[in-house]
């Protein structure tokens, strides 16, 4: 049974975000659904097509909610994401629609689970600093003059370690398989070491650019995916969390992960380097598969936005341009 055309579904639809979300500063198209940035929040929209593929309602709503508390202001959503975006999209730079598609949902993924990272990045910095600033103006509870009494601790900080190094990995993961989409790769790499041997096989000097960068990122993904499997799958090595304790000389330390017999790092210090770290690691190796896979007859460059001419709505920090002088002299 065909649905008739006039039916409310297929009529243009309108929308408003809530009088409180701000002014729209950025979209993103991904697959099914839209999602809206303001500065500070991400609304996720899916129209009646999405909401009933099937095509049996013929009044199927457009839906809207709420996705996220962070929005182009995000360092995550302007230059994993909407960074990324524009450079897919940038004229002349000749990506086929279907692959252009899966790099988008790669980028975003990669977005998701850095978000992720960051809401529990967050959430165990806001209780940590809770706990030293209270420990600095009153103490701790002594008893007895041995006994520390109900030593403060991060709420679930177990848990919230556990998801912060599955989503570290997930993010690592979508940049490694970004490879394939535009490079003469197969996808199986999920690591930047094993992606690393695949592009060597390709033997080609146009590599050597690419091939610098994973070396140089190699030693800190592989650190931190270490951390996330000798978490799930203990062994000889361990990844060891511990939260706030008193050292042997009746200090207070403050919550480290660690491999077993590696030097503890502060998770609160350590969680931030690593967002910023993967932020880098995305945008960074986006531009080296694009470059290593462009064939084009216009002289393209990456230039770097200047730190003074950077929008804190939405701070992308890179963008692919064309070389006009080049153009125009010949060269």
């Amino acid at each position: 049974m065909t649905m008739d055309k006039s039916a409310p579904r297929f009529q243009a639809g309108s929308m408003s975000l809530p009088e409180d979300a701000g002014e729209i500063t950025a979209m993103f198209s991904c697959d099914d659904f839209l999602e809206i940035y303001t500065e500070n929040e991400t609304y996720r929209v899916k129209s009646p097509e999405a909401v009933d593929p099937e095509v049996t309602n013929p009044n199927a709503p457009w839906v809207s909610s709420k996705s996220s508390g962070f929005g182009s202001a995000s360092d995550i959503v302007a230059r994993v994401l909407l960074q990324g975006s524009d450079m897919i999209g940038a004229g002349g730079v000749s990506i086929p629609e279907d692959k252009k598609r899966v790099i988008l949902r790669q980028l975003h993924t990669c977005k998701e689970a850095l978000l992720a990272c960051e809401t529990v990045r967050q959430r165990v910095t806001e209780s940590a600093h809770e706990i030293i600033d209270d420990i600095s103006k009153n103490g701790v509870d002594i008893e007895h003059g041995r006994h520390v009494k109900n030593l403060p601790q991060v709420p679930n900080l177990e848990e919230d370690a556990g998801a912060f190094l599955i989503n570290i990995k997930r993010a690592i993961v979508s940049v490694c398989y970004l490879a394939s989409y535009f490079l003469p790769l197969p996808n199986k790499d999920n690591n930047l070491e094993h992606l690393k041997k695949s592009v060597e096989k390709l033997s080609s000097d146009k590599y050597e650019k690419l091939l610098n960068s994973l070396g140089e990122f190699i030693p800190g993904t592989k650190h931190l995916i270490e951390l996330r499997n000798y978490q799930e799958h203990p062994g000889e090595k361990v990844t060891l969390i511990e939260n706030f304790t008193i050292t042997p000389k009746n200090e207070v330390c403050y919550p480290v992960w660690y491999l077993k017999g590696k030097k503890p790092e502060s998770i609160v210090t350590s969680m931030k380097s690593a967002i910023d770290f993967s932020i880098s690691l995305s945008e960074t190796m986006l531009v080296h598969y694009l470059f290593a896979s462009m064939e084009s007859r216009f002289p393209y460059y990456l230039e770097v936005i200047p730190d003074d001419d950077i929008d804190p709505i939405k701070p992308i920090r890179h963008r692919v341009s064309i070389d006009i002088g080049s153009i125009h002299s010949g060269k």
